[in-house]
């Protein structure tokens, strides 16, 4: 029996077509794991101020995410991936230690590689064999593209697949302890300003495409989704073509989210014809913050930690994070006494 581990059922349909050609005599189950890995950290509780800013290596909850979301448990038959039925972690885990193989077939990103690793950690643990094929699926989903990938599989322990895994832990270990400083300090300052006591977390793009908004003109909703994508240029301090893992700010799905999470706090507002601007707390709230806030070359920051690996890109990534929160609290805390 072989199960092949996938992201989301686009790719599993895609799969189940070419796979029993290669496999012709063996049982052939998907697993697919998206809906588990979505970052769902495990912050900590009961921290006081006094401990910020705070670095941390990320812990993950063993839970579902987002309750209409299910892994899900398929079989090949016919060409067709057939659904048997939804499936928990440990389901997954006592189904996949009767497996024979374990095939990886996420997508060939940093996103994959890494949701990939984590799916295997929370499931089989210790039980982990020492490699897994992988199916890189670095072309497209034709038939040929997918034949060509069964027929050039690597393993895990392959370099490529080592710095996919490397990129995908050190753009997480960046955004857990960005997000704990986030929701108690900047989570701070906008309760204060907007006179409310509700949780809050300003995502790292979300506050640069807010200090952006901040310094021009009203612009519509599509056209900063466009800039945040494939036309963010940053200071101009990296050159455009130089990231290798990420594209601008965000993903397509991530961009919508963010500016929405921003309206929804009402730190922007968007018009009948979908022009962005930003609101009265908008711009207290981009005023209240440290000048060196704004760092517009953050992706390509990122991209570039990404690149070194855990080991060399954590004392930077350390470094910048209790400058950039430390600053803004130091920032804060003045401003409140000389208010007073």
């Amino acid at each position: 029996m072989r199960i092949i581990i996938t992201e989301k059922f686009s790719v599993t349909h895609v799969l189940a077509k070419v796979a029993g050609d290669f496999y012709p005599d063996e049982e052939i189950f998907f697993i697919e794991a998206l809906p588990y890995w979505l970052n769902n950290f495990k912050f900590p509780k009961g921290m006081a101020l006094s401990e910020y800013p705070y670095y941390g290596r990320p812990l993950y909850k063993r839970d579902q995410p987002w309750g209409g979301l299910r892994r899900r448990l398929s079989k090949l038959i016919d060409r067709k991936a057939v659904l048997i039925n939804p499936i928990s972690l440990d389901e997954a885990a006592a189904f996949m230690l009767k497996a024979d193989d374990i095939i990886c077939a996420c997508d060939w990103d940093h996103a994959g590689i890494w949701g990939f690793n984590l799916f295997m950690e929370q499931t089989l643990g210790a039980n982990r064999a020492p490699a897994y094929p992988v199916l890189a699926l670095r072309g497209g989903q034709d038939t040929k593209s997918l034949c060509a990938a069964f027929n050039t599989m690597i393993d895990t322990n392959h370099p490529d697949f080592k710095a996919l895994l490397s990129a995908g832990r050190v753009k997480r270990l960046f955004e857990f302890s960005y997000a704990i400083n986030s929701q108690a300090i900047l989570g701070n300052l906008y309760r204060r300003l907007a006179g409310t006591n509700e949780p809050v977390f300003v995502s790292k793009y979300a506050l640069q495409a807010l200090i952006w908004l901040a310094e021009h003109p009203p612009t519509l909703c599509y056209k900063l989704e466009e800039l945040m994508a494939s036309k963010w240029q940053g200071t101009g301090k990296y050159p455009k073509d130089s990231m290798n893992h990420l594209l601008g700010m965000g993903s397509a799905a991530s961009r919508q989210h963010l500016l929405g999470n921003l309206i929804q706090l009402g730190l922007i507002n968007q018009s009948e014809t979908h022009m962005l601007s930003i609101t009265p707390l908008g711009t207290a709230f981009v005023g209240a913050l440290h000048p060196d806030c704004r760092d517009f070359d953050l992706p390509f920051r990122l991209d570039a930690w990404m690149n070194m690996g855990v080991e060399a890109a954590e004392p930077a990534i350390k470094r910048y994070l209790k400058t950039f929160f430390g600053k803004q609290l130091r920032f804060d805390r003045d401003k409140i006494l000389t208010t007073r």
